[in-house]
């Protein structure tokens, strides 16, 4: 499976193009993708993923948060 990574940002293309660098990396899977920072904290307790990739400013908490 590799390194299974959460990507996290406000940004529907910005996620999209994280997705796609992720995907074409060997030995890395994303396992999620949040829209703000409090789904983003959901989805770490509950996928605990290895690497995050996290935009400092998002809705609700942000990344520095």
């Amino acid at each position: 499976m590799g390194t299974r990574v959460l990507i996290a940002d406000d940004d529907t293309g910005m996620r999209l193009v994280l997705r796609k660098a992720v995907e074409k990396a060997d030995g890395f899977t994303v396992v999620g993708e949040a829209e703000d920072g409090d789904a983003a904290l959901r989805l770490f307790d509950s996928l605990r993923p290895e690497m995050v990739f996290l935009d400092v400013e998002m809705p609700l908490i942000s990344g520095i948060e």
